[in-house]
């Protein structure tokens, strides 16, 4: 993947959304990079979620264990050690995870690794379309 001037901009632009859905400032410009670069190439990326309050967290987990699987891909981590789920002072989100499903997540992956992001194709137990800052 060639890194893209206008893209970068765009990112720079963007990251800002990317702060408001709670992704803190460091992990907001890697999501946005790879959500410009995974639209660049066609894969049609959708972001369905950076910070979860500890409590959805908890229930989603619940519900994987229950068997209600629906829209999830892996069995969602303890609220106590997910990505997803951190914050700073006052308690303000500051999520180092993403979930966005594209038309490949093996490409993704590959363009979240040349970024210096982590994908969640890297686990041990695989949850295709995560993403972490590192």
């Amino acid at each position: 993947m060639t890194r893209n001037r206008e893209y970068e901009d765009w990112a720079r632009r963007a990251a800002g959304w990317w702060k408001k859905q709670g992704a803190r400032p460091e992990a907001a410009l890697q999501f946005a990079r790879l959500f410009i670069y995974s639209w660049a190439e066609g894969l049609d990326p959708k972001v369905t979620s950076i910070f979860r309050d500890p409590g959805k967290q908890k229930a989603m987990q619940q519900a994987w264990d229950r068997g209600e699987r629906a829209g999830l891909l892996a069995r969602p981590a303890n609220p106590e050690t997910s990505k997803h789920c951190l914050t700073g002072w006052f308690s303000t989100p500051k999520a180092e995870a993403m979930d966005m499903p594209t038309k490949n997540d093996r490409r993704t992956a590959e363009i979240a690794r040349s970024i210096g992001l982590k994908p969640g194709a890297d686990f041990r137990t695989p949850d295709h379309g995560h993403y972490q800052w590192v």
